[in-house]
C-alpha cells in the first residue's frame, strides 16, 4: 500500500488493460460491449463527498464531479458510468463492468497536479507499511490529542522543539514511537514535526488521505510530501502556487534527446491564460530556487528553475515511464475535483 498516486494510475492502466482486452476477445456479434449480463459484468457504488473548502457539497456541483470521473473511466478504456445525484447527497455510480473497489477509489482520488516551493529537504527513516487512508477526516483537535497520547509527552515536546532534523542516537531512540502512528495520525501532525522527525516515515505520508493535501485549507500552508522514487526523501513544501484548476490540458511524449537520464518519457501541461501568468511570475521569482511538482501526496519532479518559464510545465523523471506519463495525462485532462470521496455499498458481479 501507499504510494498511492503512482499505485493508483498504475492500477487504473490495468483494468483499461483488462478491458480492452476483453473487448477485442469478445464473442461474434457483441462488438466488444459490456453489460450485466456479459462478460464485463456490472459494478455499483455509493460515493460519498467530502468538501474540500468550508461550504457544503451542492447537487450541481455532484453533477459536475461526475463529469470528471466520467472521463477518468473512459480515459483507461473502461465503460462510461452513469452517476446519478441522491437526494441526500451522495453520488450513485454504476459501470457495465466489474470494477475492484480499490481500483474505483483510485479513479475517483483527489490526485491532482499542485506546484510549490521547495523550502527543505531531509531524511526519513524507512517505516513499516500501513494501508492507504480512505476514510473521512475525523477532527483535528481530537485525532492530535490520540497522536500525542501514543507517542507520549517526552517525545513530543522534543518534537517540538526541533529546527532540523537529528542524527544522534539519544533523539533518535526518544522520536521512535512516532513511526508507529496510523497515518490518519500523522496527517494532522504540524508540518515541521512531519519534516523533522526521522520516524515520520514516508510511508506514512504516502498512506494519508489525500484530502490532507488537496483540501482548500492546506494549499495556502506549508505540507510536507514525499518524493515518488527516492522513497525516504521528505520535502517541506510552502504554499501552493499553481493547481489543478490552471491545467488547460496535458500530453504524454517521448523525447530521449533532452530527457536521456530520466528515460525519456514526459508529460507536458499546458495552462490556462491565468494559469500561465502565475507560472511566469513564480519562475521569475524562484530562479535558481528548487520547486516541487506534486501529484497526489508524491513529488514526483523537482527541478531548480534556471530561467522564468513562458511556456507550459515538464514534468519528467526516472518515475515517468510510459505507462505512468499516458495516465497522469489522462488524469490531468479529466479536470480537478472540488472534493473528494468514500465508496460505500460497494457490489460487483461478473
Amino acid at each position: 500500500m501507499g504510494r498511492r498516486v503512482r499505485t493508483a494510475l498504475r492500477a487504473v492502466a490495468s483494468v483499461g488493460a483488462v478491458m480492452l482486452l476483453a473487448a477485442c476477445t469478445s464473442s461474434s456479434g457483441s462488438s466488444g460491449s459490456t453489460s450485466g449480463n456479459g462478460p464485463g459484468g456490472l459494478t455499483s457504488a455509493v460515493l460519498n463527498p467530502i468538501p474540500l473548502g468550508s461550504a457544503p457539497v451542492t447537487s450541481s456541483e455532484l453533477q459536475g464531479a461526475g463529469v470528471v470521473l466520467g472521463k477518468r473511466f473512459t480515459g483507461v478504456g473502461l465503460p462510461a458510468p452513469v452517476f446519478t445525484p441522491t437526494s441526500d447527497g451522495k453520488l450513485s455510480m454504476k459501470v457495465s463492468a466489474n470494477v475492484p473497489q480499490d481500483e474505483i477509489q483510485a479513479l475517483i482520488g483527489t490526485e491532482t497536479l499542485s506546484i510549490r516551493p521547495v523550502v527543505g529537504t531531509t531524511q526519513a527513516t524507512t517505516g513499516r507499511q500501513f494501508p492507504d487512508d480512505n476514510t473521512a477526516p475525523g477532527d483535528d483537535a481530537t485525532l492530535l490529542a490520540q497522536a500525542k497520547a501514543q507517542v507520549g509527552d517526552a517525545a513530543y515536546k522534543l518534537a517540538e522543539s526541533l529546527t532540523k532534523t537529528p542524527t544522534d542516537q539519544t533523539s533518535l531512540t526518544a522520536l521512535a514511537p512516532f513511526g508507529g502512528l496510523a497515518p490518519n495520525l500523522v496527517a494532522v501532525l504540524p508540518p515541521d514535526i512531519q519534516f523533522h522527525v526521522p520516524a515520520v516515515s514516508c510511508t506514512q505520508l504516502d498512506a494519508r488521505n489525500p484530502y490532507y493535501l488537496a483540501a482548500d485549507r492546506f494549499t495556502s500552508r506549508q505540507v510536507v510530501a514525499c518524493d515518488a522514487s527516492e522513497t525516504t526523501v521528505k520535502y517541506l513544501l510552502g504554499p501552493s502556487q499553481l493547481g489543478g484548476a490552471d491545467v488547460a490540458n496535458a500530453a504524454a511524449s517521448y523525447d530521449p534527446v533532452n530527457y536521456a537520464s530520466s528515460g525519456g518519457w514526459i508529460v507536458t501541461v499546458g495552462f490556462t491564460a491565468d494559469g500561465q501568468k502565475k507560472w511566469a511570475n513564480f519562475t521569475d521569482n524562484m530562479f535558481e530556487s528548487q520547486v516541487a511538482m506534486l501529484v497526489g501526496d508524491l513529488v514526483v519532479s523537482a527541478p531548480v528553475i534556471q530561467a522564468q518559464i513562458l511556456g507550459p510545465a515538464i514534468i519528467s523523471g526516472s518515475d515517468v515511464n510510459q505507462q505512468y506519463a499516458q495516465q497522469l495525462a489522462t488524469y490531468l485532462n479529466s479536470g480537478a475535483l472540488t472534493m473528494a470521496f468514500t465508496v460505500s455499498n460497494y457490489s460487483a458481479k461478473s
